[in-house]
């Protein structure tokens, strides 16, 4: 499984999918995503690599600063319910456009989930994202 459709509540919740919850036990850490218009999900030990990397370094970099801000300032401690269901603020939801009764798509990438408007990412699969017009001849992939 790599991509799930489906809808947030009324509460900003959203379900993790059930053969995904051994790897995303709580606590987990929402956050703005290096893809404009995503969410991404982190298992604690990932996020935590990550943050103390991210603070490692001097602040004196204007580029840095804005990200650590967006990174770690946005970031939200969730812990999934007995459902599997992670309640995600208003401001996170907000950021990629996604209201109570949207449809959005939970995509695995094996370190993190990504959460997206199913509108955007519909629109953005039929208008750029087909696997024909990406090009990765670059890396020393053998597909």
């Amino acid at each position: 499984m790599a991509r799930l459709r489906s809808t947030v509540d009324a509460k900003g919740r959203v379900v993790i999918p059930a053969k995904l919850r051994q790897r995303y036990v709580g606590p987990l850490w929402i956050t703005a995503s290096l893809e404009e218009g995503y969410l991404s999900c982190y298992n604690e030990e990932h996020f935590v690599s990550v943050r103390d990397e991210l603070l490692s370094y001097s602040g004196t970099d204007t580029d840095l600063r804005r990200f650590r801000l967006r990174f770690v300032g946005e970031a939200l401690e969730v812990n999934p319910d007995a459902q599997g269901r992670i309640t995600v603020s208003s401001e996170l939801w907000s950021l990629i456009g996604v209201s109570p009764g949207d449809e959005i798509y939970v995509t695995d990438m094996h370190r993190t989930l990504e959460f997206c408007q199913a509108k955007r990412f519909d629109d953005e699969l039929n208008e750029t994202m087909r696997v024909s017009n990406i090009d990765v001849s670059k890396y020393e992939i053998d597909l």
